[in-house]
C-alpha cells in the first residue's frame, strides 16, 4: 500500500512534469541545469609529416593514430593545443575540442 506521504511525492512530480511539459508546448526555453565546456571552435586535427601540415578531416582516425604515439603532450601551433608523436618525423596536432573528445573514446588510455 502507497503511504500520504509518497502520494504527495509522486503528485509533487508528475505536478512538475506537467508545468515542464506546457512550457515546452508554448515554446518556451527552460535553462540547462548543467554546465558545459563549449569554446565555440570545431573540433580539428592536422597531421605534420616531414615539415608538412595537412587537416585530417576523420576526427576518429586522427584520435586512433594519436592514441598510439609514444608522447602527448602541450605544445602551441595555430589553433592546435596539443601534439602526439612517436617521433619528430609525425605528428598529428589536436585543438582543445578535438583533444576532449579524443580522451573520451573508449581506446584512449593516457
Amino acid at each position: 500500500m502507497v503511504s500520504e506521504r509518497q502520494w504527495v511525492i509522486i503528485n509533487a512530480s508528475l505536478l512538475g512534469i506537467v508545468l515542464l511539459l506546457t512550457l515546452n508546448l508554448f515554446h518556451v526555453n527552460v535553462p540547462s541545469l548543467g554546465q558545459a565546456i563549449i569554446s565555440g571552435n570545431d573540433p580539428a586535427c592536422a597531421v605534420e609529416s616531414n615539415g608538412e601540415v595537412s587537416l585530417w578531416p576523420d576526427l576518429d582516425r586522427c584520435c586512433l593514430q594519436a592514441t598510439q604515439q609514444l608522447v602527448c603532450g602541450s605544445e602551441k601551433m595555430g589553433d592546435f593545443t596539443k601534439v602526439c608523436s612517436s617521433t619528430d618525423e609525425m605528428k598529428f596536432w589536436l585543438n582543445n575540442d578535438a583533444y576532449s573528445y579524443c580522451t573520451q573514446q573508449p581506446y584512449w588510455s593516457r
